[in-house]
């Protein structure tokens, strides 16, 4: 399928659009050349699991997420109950599978390499920390790791995170030129 393709079908999806085209196009563009393992930590109501899943359909894609609705640890994240929505959004989608949990839950056990990990989740300092430390060495020489909103200011701990992590900075184009929040790290 493609981008314009795939980008139509999530602009009919149930939910918010907190994943404008040039962030998925960043992950499309990175996905599309994968056959493999496609980790993704936050998924509130799956747009973003959609693009994945159509882009690299002979990937495995496994988003990870207690569906409680939040996108940050303070008392005012939101909170909701996502899972109808992510369900229904996702129903006809064959290489998905959902781990209701929390990224640290699901890290316990991991052994499978990972080709692209999609970083998503909690937005604070802290969980990124955590989310760093549990997943990235998963990743394969080769592979990809992609922090959502990056470049968004209202989200400093993201950037800090990876600051202190090593991460060099990452070009503010996405692949094709334009703007993205997306900061794409390859391993």
């Amino acid at each position: 399928m493609t981008f314009e393709e795939i980008y139509k079908q999530i602009e009919g999806l149930e939910g918010e659009n907190w994943m404008p085209s040039e962030d998925a196009r960043v992950l499309y563009d990175i996905a599309k050349d994968i056959k493999g393992t496609i980790v993704e930590i936050g998924c509130w109501r799956g747009k973003s699991s959609k693009v994945l899943c159509l882009a690299s359909p002979d990937s495995r894609v496994i988003s990870i997420d207690p569906c409680e609705g939040k996108y940050t640890n303070k008392p005012n994240g939101i909170g909701s109950d996502v899972k109808p929505g992510l369900f229904k959004n996702m129903a006809d989608t064959k290489n998905w599978e959902i781990m209701i949990m929390t990224s640290m839950q699901a890290s316990i056990d991991w052994e499978t390499p990972i080709d692209l990990l999609f970083v998503d989740g909690l937005h604070d300092y802290d969980n990124l920390m955590l989310d760093i430390s549990q997943w990235v060495p998963h990743i394969k020489k080769g592979g990809y790791v992609v922090f959502h909103d990056y470049w968004d200011v209202a989200f400093k701990g993201i950037r800090k995170a990876c600051d202190e992590c090593g991460f060099e900075e990452p070009n503010r184009n996405n692949l094709r030129g334009g703007k993205t929040a997306c900061g794409v790290f390859k391993i």
